[in-house]
């Protein structure tokens, strides 16, 4: 029997009435069965398509394209989060950026805090070294796009809220099309 499943998410808008859907069902049985301080990886979603019920293993950020993974049952759903929690799952990104490196590779090892929220109520984040948590970032210039747009990979090394995003903001090479941290 299958264990988890995958599913691939379109950023922004597209699809987000089946993973608005998801979501509200995961804060549900979240409440009801783990109390509204339990972990993120516990959150629990029913499939809308197939009446499966499945387990959020973890989330993307809205502005992201990429794999979710479901556990479908409860020891794949401990193994998927011990997994993430122990960094033994490696993460990969590719991202179009502002700008042109000097360097190939490297790592950023940015703290990053909480930041005031946007008018809106979306969160916000910012490098801040003496409140911030800490996090690794490790990257590899994949090619120049444009004049001045550069394709980079982008391997997170912790998992902080927004880290790809404020890092490259950070850098100086904001994440192309990126509404909370790319100025222009």
């Amino acid at each position: 029997r299958e264990k988890f499943v995958a599913f691939a998410r379109r950023r922004g808008a597209e699809g987000e009435a089946l993973w608005a859907e998801l979501d509200e069902e995961a804060r549900e049985r979240e409440r009801r069965d783990h109390g509204e301080a339990d972990a993120r990886c516990a959150r629990h979603a029913a499939s809308v398509a197939a009446g499966v019920e499945l387990r959020v293993v973890h989330r993307l950020d809205y502005e992201t394209s990429g794999l979710v993974i479901f556990a479908k049952t409860r020891e794949a759903a401990a193994a998927l989060c011990e997994a993430f929690r122990e960094r033994t799952v490696s993460k990969r990104y590719v991202a179009l950026v502002a700008g042109r490196f000097s360097a190939r590779s490297g790592v950023w090892t940015w703290a990053i805090a909480k930041d005031a929220d946007r008018e809106d109520g979306t969160p916000r984040y910012k490098v801040d070294d003496d409140s911030g948590k800490p996090s690794r970032t490790e990257w590899t210039v994949l090619g120049v796009e444009a004049d001045d747009v550069t394709r980079l990979e982008l391997r997170p090394q912790t998992g902080r809220s927004h880290q790809l995003r404020v890092h490259c903001a950070h850098s100086g090479h904001p994440i192309l099309g990126d509404p909370l941290y790319s100025h222009g």
